[in-house]
């Protein structure tokens, strides 16, 4: 696309961790030369998101074949989440990751 740079992908509220999206998700970085926003910690993240139940091994996996690639994870990150009351300052959530 003429005039857009793209500098990352991200996994807007979680979709791309999804399963069925997860490995189109971080090809995308591959095929544009792109970092994508991956945990290296996931499982704060699949319970966040609500999607611990799902195939936890699936992901690990996919961290270590990320890993293996020499794509750098992410190892802290904060989420705002939706929320009327507070401001973004308090509304931020810490997902400190070990």
């Amino acid at each position: 696309m003429e005039g857009v740079s793209i500098i990352h992908i991200d996994c807007h509220m979680g979709v791309g961790f999804i399963p069925e999206l997860f490995e189109m998700y971080t090809n995308l970085g591959f095929e544009y030369n792109v970092p994508v926003l991956v945990p290296y910690q996931i499982k704060e993240i699949l319970n966040l998101y609500k999607l611990h139940a799902r195939e936890p091994e699936y992901y690990f996996n996919q961290i270590q074949s990320l890993q293996e690639k020499n794509v750098p994870l992410v190892d802290h990150f904060l989420i705002t989440p939706c929320f009327t009351r507070r401001t973004a300052v308090e509304g931020y959530i810490p997902c400190r990751l070990p």
